[in-house]
């Protein structure tokens, strides 16, 4: 699954993007398809947001497989990435992402696809009758 605003899914602009929403959501996606005791094989973030979920929703997750995944998942907000979500989209996308490919360097940056101010689709949430808690 690829999460909100990852790869080439949507960016909503009504999601959090926090690791709990982003949990929420692969929750609510789990429900739908009758998931339980899922294994999840999570790589970065994404092995974030698995740790938050098997945390919050133990049903949902029997087996965790990371790679590279940030092993806090409850990061402080002076973490690295806090430097990109300190700014708004639009201001991200005009000004700062130059700046993030000129900093990671060509190799890493041709793996970056440019961000755009995409229409914005709903995202079904743990208050719009998801079990995500």
């Amino acid at each position: 699954m690829d999460l909100p605003g990852h790869g080439t899914s949507d960016r909503p602009q009504g999601f959090g993007y926090t690791l709990d929403d982003r949990a929420d959501a692969l929750a609510v996606a789990l429900d739908a398809a009758g998931a339980a005791g899922a294994e999840l094989i999570a790589h970065s973030t994404g092995g974030a947001v698995a740790i938050v979920l098997a945390h919050r929703r133990p049903d949902l997750v029997s087996r965790l497989v990371l790679t590279e995944a940030r092993l806090d998942a409850f990061p402080p907000t002076t973490t690295a990435g806090s430097a990109i979500t300190a700014h708004g989209e639009g201001e991200f996308v005009e000004k700062q992402y130059a700046r993030v490919l000129d900093a990671v360097g060509p190799l890493w940056a041709a793996t970056m696809r440019r961000p755009t101010r995409a229409p914005c689709i709903a995202v079904p949430s743990a208050s719009a009758g998801g079990r995500a808690r």
